[in-house]
C-alpha cells in the first residue's frame, strides 16, 4: 500500500512530519534539534556531544532500567543519536505495539533530563575514550581535513568531539553550562519530530500532539546563529590517512536548493547501470566506488561531497575522474522530464524498502523522497546543476603516502599538504546512457535439464530467488568480491526494470538475491549465469583489489568491527582468501507461481555450480580463538556463544536470554564499570550459526580482562535470573513475540522462511523461569563451544587480572 504523508505544526511551535506506512511491521520516531556542535560555547568544546550522551542517562519520569536506551534494548529495538555541526538527532525503532511507550520516553528525556553529576562523570570519560578512538579513524580525519578547504564561522575548524581535558576540572561549571545550553536550544520551536509506522495519519497526529506538546515552548526567541561559508584560498589539500586512497570533491551550494534535488542527484551518481557515471569510471579503471554525502548544512548553505575511492587510485587519475564527472554533469542538463521522473520513482521505491528508522535518518540528514517532478522541482534541479562548477568546488586527496606539514586540525593530529590537480580531457569521450531505455531481448532458451528448487509460499505477483554457497563451503571468501563486481552493471539495469539484484554478505554469508516478476527474474538469472561462467577480466581485477582493500580496512577499522567481520571465517574454518567460486550452492524460490518456478529450475541447470546437493555442516567442538592485527591501541573482545542445537524452543530461550542480558550488560560494564566506549550484547546470526554475541572495547583494560568481566557477568546473571519476578519474563515474551511479525522487506521474509526454524508462540510461551535458568547455565557450561576473538592490548601474565 502507498505511504501517506502529512505535516503539521503544534501550538508550542514544534514542526511534525507524519509518514503512514500500512505495510510496515515496525515504527520509528526521530527528533531533530536545530542545534549542533557549532552552537556550543567556545569555552566548552564538546558540550553538544556530551549533552547528547547525557540525555540518555535518565529523565524525570523514566530512569534506571526504564529509560529509553535500556527499555529499547530490552524490547529488541534499535536506538541511537548523532551530533552534527548544526543539528542533533535522536531516534529509535520498535514494534508498533511498543511504539507509544518508546515515544513517551524519547520526549521525556529531551524535555526533562536529569543531567546528574554521576552520569556527567561517567559520560565525560566515555567521550574521552571515543576521542582517542577517533584519532585513527579515517572517516573522521578526512572530514576534519575537508573542512579546512572552506572558511566561515570559527566553529568550522574548532575541536568539537570533547575530551577530559576540554571538559576541565570544575564539574559544577560544566553542569551549569550543560543546563544553560539545554534550556537555550532544546525547546519545541527549535525541534522537528518525525513519526513513521503502520498507523493511520490521524493516529500518528494524535501521538504527535499527545507527546510533542510536552516539550517546552521557547523561553525567548533564540535561534542558533550561523555564518556564511565560502571556499578557502587554500582549497586543494592532501591528507595522510590509512586505508584506500580517495578523492573528495566538495561543492558549496545555496541553501535554497531543495533537498529532494540532492536525492535525485545521488540516485543518478550512484546508479550502477551500464554506461552510467559509476560504471564508466570503473570500466576505465579510474576508481572502484563513488559516494555522495551532505557534509555541512546551515541556514545559508549546503556542502556536499563526491568521494571517488579505489585501492589503485593515483593522483594523476584524479584529473580524469573530474573530467568525466563534468562531462556527465553537462549531459544531465539535457535530460527530459521522463528521464528525471524515472530516476525519482527509482529513488523513492528504494527508500520505501528501508526500515522506518533508516528512512527517517535519510530524510532528516538531507535526502528526503523526491516526490513529484513538477515545475518547482525543475527550477531547483537546474539551480543545483548550475552550482556544480569548479568555482564552487574544493578538493581533498587522502592516501597513506601523502607528505606534508604536521598540524592539529579540530583536535586531531594530521599530516597535510597542498594538492596540485592536473587538467585532463579524456581522449575517448564516453557515450552516456540514461533510463528508461527500450528493451527488446528475446527470452532465453531453457536447458533440457532442471535442478531441484524448493518453492516456498507460492503466490501471484513477484518472487524472490535466493542463491548462496552451501553450508560448510567457503561462505565469505575473497571470491565474493569478484562476483559482486561482475554483477554490478546487471544489478543496475535490473533496478531500472523494476526488479532488484543484490550480491552481498548477509549474516556472514555471500548471498545473491533477485526480486521481480516472471520476465525480470528469468532475464536476471540467464544473464548472471552468463556473467559467472565467463567472468570479465576487469571484474576479476576489481574483485582482487576489493578483497585486498577489505583486508587493509580491517586493520585500520575500529577493532570491534574488524573482529565482527572476521567472525564468519573463524566459524567456518576457512581463511577467506580463496578467489575460486564454491562448487556446491543452495537455492530456493519464495513466492511467484508454478510457471516461474519451472522456468527457473531449468535455467539454474546452467549455473556454474551444483545446486541443492546434500552438504554437511561443520560443527565446532572446542573453543576457537583468534588474535586480530589492528592498528588501534585499544583492546577489543568479541565473544560469540553459538547455539549448539537450534530448534524453535532453544531459539526462543536464547533470544529471551539475549533480551535480558543486553540492558544489564550495558548498565554493568558501560555505566557502572566504565570500561570503555563499546559495550554491546545481542542475539546474532553469523555463518549459519545463531548465538549470543558480546562485544567490548577498552582503552585501559586488556582483552583478557574484558573476557574475565564478561564471564563474571554471566556468572552473576545466574542468581539474577533465579530472582526474576514472573511478570518480567512475561513482558520479555510479549516483546519477543511482537518482533516475529513478517518482515516488511520481501527479501528478509524470504530468507527467514528458508533458513531459520520457525519461532512459534508456543515455543516462546513454554519457557518459564526454571527453563530459562537451565538454558542460561547451559550457555555458561558449554564454554568449549565459545568463539573468542581479541585485538589490541593482550599482555602476558594478565590471566588472573580483572
Amino acid at each position: 500500500m502507498p505511504q501517506q504523508r502529512r505535516t503539521l505544526c503544534l501550538p508550542n511551535g514544534m514542526k511534525v512530519h507524519l509518514i503512514s506506512r500500512p505495510d510496515a511491521t515496525r515504527a520509528a520516531a526521530l527528533v531533530q534539534a536545530g542545534v549542533g556542535s557549532h552552537d556550543e560555547p567556545e569555552a566548552w568544546p564538546g558540550l553538544a556531544h556530551l549533552l547528547e550522551h547525557l540525555l540518555f542517562a535518565g529523565s524525570r519520569d523514566f530512569h534506571g532500567s526504564d529509560r529509553l536506551m535500556a527499555w529499547v534494548q530490552a524490547a529488541g529495538g534499535r536506538v541511537n543519536a548523532t551530533t552534527l555541526a548544526t543539528a542533533t538527532a535522536f531516534f529509535f525503532e520498535a514494534s508498533a505495539q511498543q511504539f507509544e511507550a518508546g515515544l513517551a520516553r524519547l520526549v521525556d528525556m529531551l524535555a526533562f533530563p536529569l543531567l546528574s553529576p554521576e552520569a556527567q562523570q561517567q559520560e565525560t570519560a566515555i567521550i574521552d575514550a571515543e576521542y582517542r578512538l577517533l584519532q585513527t579513524h579515517t572517516e573522521t580525519l578526512c572530514a576534519a581535513a575537508l573542512m579546512q578547504t572552506f572558511t566561515g564561522p570559527a566553529a568550522l575548524h574548532r575541536f568539537h568531539v570533547g575530551s577530559l581535558a576540554a571538559f576541565g576540572d570544575d564539574p559544577a561549571a560544566l553542569q551549569q553550562a550543560l543546563r544553560d545550553y539545554h534550556r537555550r536550544f532544546y525547546h519545541a520551536a527549535n525541534m522537528t519530530l518525525w513519526l513513521s509506522g503502520p498507523f493511520t495519519p490521524d493516529d500518528l497526529a494524535r501521538l504527535a500532539r499527545r507527546y510533542g506538546e510536552r516539550l517546552p515552548a521557547a523561553p525567548a526567541p533564540c535561534a542558533p546563529v550561523s555564518q556564511p561559508v565560502t571556499p578557502a584560498p587554500r582549497r586543494h589539500l592532501a591528507v595522510k590517512v590509512r586505508g584506500v586512497p580517495r578523492l573528495q570533491l566538495a561543492f558549496l551550494l545555496p541553501a535554497a536548493i531543495p533537498a529532494r534535488a540532492l536525492t535525485l542527484l545521488r540516485q543518478l551518481v550512484t546508479d550502477e547501470a551500464d554506461q552510467g557515471l559509476l560504471a564508466t569510471l570503473r570500466a576505465r579503471g579510474v576508481c572502484d566506488g563513488l559516494q555522495v554525502q551532505v557534509v555541512y548544512r546551515s541556514a545559508q548553505a549546503w556542502v556536499i561531497s563526491l568521494t571517488f575511492s579505489g585501492s589503485g587510485m593515483q593522483p594523476p587519475w584524479c584529473a580524469e575522474a573530474e573530467a568525466l564527472f563534468y562531462q556527465w554533469r553537462q549531459a544531465l542538463a539535457s535530460l527530459s522530464g521522463s528521464h528525471l521522473r524515472h530516476y525519482a520513482r527509482l529513488a523513492d521505491r528504494q527508500a520505501c524498502q528501508q526500515s522506518p528508522m533508516d528512512s527517517l535518518r535519510e530524510q532528516a540528514f538531507g535526502f528526503p523522497p523526491v516526490g513529484e517532478v513538477d515545475a518547482g522541482f525543475m527550477t531547483g534541479w537546474q539551480q543545483l546543476l548550475a552550482s556544480l562548477t569548479p568555482e564552487q568546488m574544493t578538493r581533498l586527496w587522502a592516501a597513506p603516502d601523502v607528505t606534508g606539514e604536521a598540524l592539529c586540525v579540530q583536535g586531531f593530529p594530521l599530516i597535510m599538504g597542498d594538492f596540485l590537480p592536473e587538467t585532463s580531457t579524456p581522449t575517448d569521450p564516453p557515450t552516456w546512457r540514461f533510463h528508461p531505455v527500450p528493451y527488446n531481448e528475446r527470452p532465453a532458451a531453457l536447458p533440457a535439464e532442471a535442478v531441484p528448487l524448493p518453492h516456498l509460499r507460492p503466490a501471484k505477483g513477484e518472487g524472490v530467488l535466493l542463491l548462496r554457497p552451501a553450508a560448510g563451503s567457503d561462505l565469505s571468501g575473497a571470491w565474493g568480491h569478484t562476483v559482486q563486481c561482475a554483477l554490478r552493471a546487471l544489478a543496475g539495469d535490473l533496478a531500472h526494470r523494476g526488479g532488484e539484484l543484490t550480491f552481498a554478505r548477509y549474516q556472514g554469508i555471500w548471498l545473491l538475491t533477485c526480486r521481480g516478476d516472471d520476465s525480470t527474474l528469468a532475464f536476471a538469472l540467464h544473464h548472471l549465469t552468463c556473467a559467472l561462467r565467463n567472468l570479465p577480466e576487469n571484474a576479476v581485477a576489481q574483485g582482487q583489489r576489493a578483497a585486498s582493500q577489505e583486508r587493509e580496512t580491517w586493520r585500520t577499522e575500529i577493532p570491534v568491527r574488524a573482529l565482527l567481520n572476521q567472525l564468519p571465517r573463524v566459524l567456518t574454518g576457512h581463511t577467506g582468501q580463496s578467489h575460486a567460486l564454491p562448487t556446491p550452492w543452495a537455492a530456493c524460490l519464495y513466492g511467484g507461481n508454478k510457471a516461474l518456478h519451472d522456468r527457473l529450475s531449468h535455467l539454474l541447470a546452467d549455473f556454474p555450480g551444483i545446486i541443492n546437493a546434500p552438504a554437511g555442516v561443520s560443527v565446532l567442538s572446542s573453543l576457537t580463538s583468534l588474535m586480530a592485527d589492528t592498528t588501534s591501541q585499544d583492546a577489543a573482545l568479541l565473544l560469540f556463544c553459538p547455539l549448539v542445537e537450534a530448534n524453535a524452543r532453544t531459539l526462543a530461550a536464547w533470544q529471551l536470554l539475549a533480551m535480558l542480558y543486553e540492558p544489564r550488560f550495558f548498565q554493568r560494564l558501560r555505566v557502572e564499570m566504565n570500561i570503555g566506549y563499546v559495550v554491546s550484547c545481542r542475539f546474532h546470526h553469523s555463518a549459519d550459526r545463531p548465538g549470543i554475541l558480546f562485544a567490548l572495547q577498552s582503552p585501559h583494560l586488556t582483552a583478557v580482562q574484558l573476557l574475565r568481566h564478561t564471564q563474571d557477568f554471566l556468572n552473576e546473571m545466574t542468581a539474577e535470573i533465579a530472582a526474576l519476578p514472573p511478570e518480567t519474563l512475561t513482558t520479555q515474551q510479549e516483546a519477543l513475540l511482537t518482533l516475529q511479525h513478517p518482515a516488511g522487506n520481501l527479501i528478509d521474509r524470504a530468507w527467514a522462511a528458508w533458513q531459520n526454524p520457525p519461532l512459534t508462540e508456543t515455543a516462546v510461551r513454554c519457557i518459564d523461569l526454571l527453563a530459562l535458568g537451565l538454558y542460561h547455565r547451559q550457555l555458561c557450561d558449554t564454554y568449549d563451544h565459545w568463539v573468542v576473538l581479541t585485538a589490541g592490548q593482550h599482555q602476558a601474565g594478565d590471566e588472573n587480572s580483572g
